[in-house]
């Protein structure tokens, strides 16, 4: 027999929803029926009512999280401040400014997770060839006079 699916946080609306029913006298099936849910799942949540007096899910374990919700919008910030920082130089920053030593996986899971930002590599433009250069030069001079340029750019190319 498959296991009963348990209502979630965010179907707090149906779980009121059951209670109130129930408490009008309504029968598990016709409660299921109204409410579009499997019967099995009103008799799971009504028992969790009748045994703990709520139908609100237990608090879960797991490994306590090493950085607090303001940490993590620190990091997200200090991150978008300089987008060629790597995550190297982010954990160095975030070390230096908390005292927290982080591993290079928890930055790089906080910054995809919480900001949805992942790493990558900037592409590097190509170094300008002399010919470019006597390109700009030339239309720098044409154009001088019509203040399209300014004179600051041939400063020190004349």
């Amino acid at each position: 027999m498959p296991k009963v699916r348990e209502l979630s946080i965010y179907e707090e609306f149906t779980k009121g929803n059951i209670e109130a029913q129930y408490t009008e006298g309504v029968s598990n099936k016709e409660i299921a029926r109204r409410l579009g849910i499997s019967e099995g799942s009103v008799r799971f949540n009504l028992r969790k009512l009748h045994l703990r007096g709520s139908m609100s899910n237990r608090r879960r374990s797991g490994r306590p999280r090493r950085t607090t919700q303001h940490e993590d919008r620190l990091l997200i910030r200090s991150r978008l401040a300089n987008r060629f920082h790597t995550a190297r130089d982010l954990r160095a920053n975030f070390n230096q400014l908390t005292g927290k030593r982080l591993s290079l996986s928890t930055i790089k899971s906080r910054l995809y997770k919480d900001g949805n930002l992942r790493g990558c590599v900037a592409k590097k433009k190509p170094k300008l060839q002399p010919r470019h250069i006597a390109a700009q030069f030339q239309f720098a001079r044409q154009h001088i006079d019509s203040g399209a340029v300014g004179s600051s750019y041939l400063v020190g190319r004349i």
